[in-house]
């Protein structure tokens, strides 16, 4: 269950109000408990004001972090988690992609939580 809330919460990174649509993405630098972390969002199924409260976290447990609205997540990520599922068994309304981590951790989180690990094209 950490690995999967890791995955949820990963993304809640922008702090910035920024004019956006559905299917736009987010690239969010961190830094954190869990080391470095660079990740682009692509938004699925979310509606504008849930991309929002993904992109823009009213708390964080991130030390710092910078972040910005982009028209689609850049090449040279290392993988990618997809059909993850959420507690009620939907699948997770938006991708992330990962840039750097501990891919293996990534990797292994997906996995535990219904998820199909691809690797990039870094």
């Amino acid at each position: 269950m950490k690995g999967l809330k890791f995955l949820f919460f990963l993304p809640l990174l922008l702090t910035s109000h920024v004019a956006f649509s559905e299917g736009e993405h987010c690239l969010q630098r961190s830094f954190s408990e869990f080391g470095n972390t660079e990740t682009c969002i692509k938004n699925i199924s979310l509606s504008k004001q849930d991309f929002k409260q993904v992109c823009q976290p009213k708390d964080s447990d991130y030390v710092q972090f910078t972040a910005k609205y982009i028209s689609s997540c850049p090449a040279n990520y290392k993988g990618v988690c997809k059909g993850l599922k959420t507690q009620s068994g939907h699948n997770l309304p938006y991708l992330s992609y990962i840039y750097e981590n501990d891919i293996s951790f990534m990797q292994s989180s997906c996995e535990a939580n219904g998820g199909k690990w691809e690797v990039g094209d870094a």
